[in-house]
């Protein structure tokens, strides 16, 4: 599958409803945070052998197909395999949730407003994950490492790979 294939994957399980959403883990029993589908569709084996750290965060080497090591979030083959800037879903500049809209730049007059500078972080604030999904399809420049242009036809992202 190709990069742009797998990204697009990803946004389509977040909008199926297919999983339960919960915050400040990948995943527990009532549910995932957006980068636990992730991880459950890249073939995580959820086990009592997979390992947690304290902070909710996969020890890699714990699950199948994982490098040595311990990251903060996505193992680092799923942070390179998806090419996202980090392993909580850094964001290549801050964007704000205003009135229900994904906003680059906060208004003069504007006083109520969330700011969130990672997937992680949106997730664990309560946005859902059609909101995530519309801000990955709508603004992918802000969500991956490397967009060579923003997809026209809301697919998703079309990338170098």
């Amino acid at each position: 599958m190709t990069l742009q294939g797998r990204r697009e994957r990803w946004v389509n399980e977040l909008k199926s409803g297919d999983y339960d959403q919960d915050q400040s883990y990948l995943k527990t029993d009532d549910g995932y945070c957006c980068l636990g589908v992730l991880c459950d569709i890249e073939g995580i084996e959820w086990s009592e052998d997979t390992k947690i750290n304290e902070r909710g965060y996969i020890i890699e080497g714990t699950a199948k197909g994982d490098n040595a090591g311990e990251t903060e979030g996505l193992t680092v083959e799923l942070l390179n395999k998806y090419q996202l800037n980090g392993v909580q879903g850094q964001l290549n500049d801050t964007i704000y949730w205003i009135e229900g809209e994904w906003e680059r730049e906060v208004p003069s007059e504007q006083y109520s407003y969330s700011s969130y500078d990672s997937l992680a972080e949106a997730n664990d604030d309560g946005r859902t994950f059609d909101e995530i999904a519309a801000l990955i399809t709508d603004d992918p420049e802000l969500v991956w490492a490397e967009v060579e242009e923003k997809a026209t036809d809301n697919a998703v992202i079309n990338t170098a790979s």
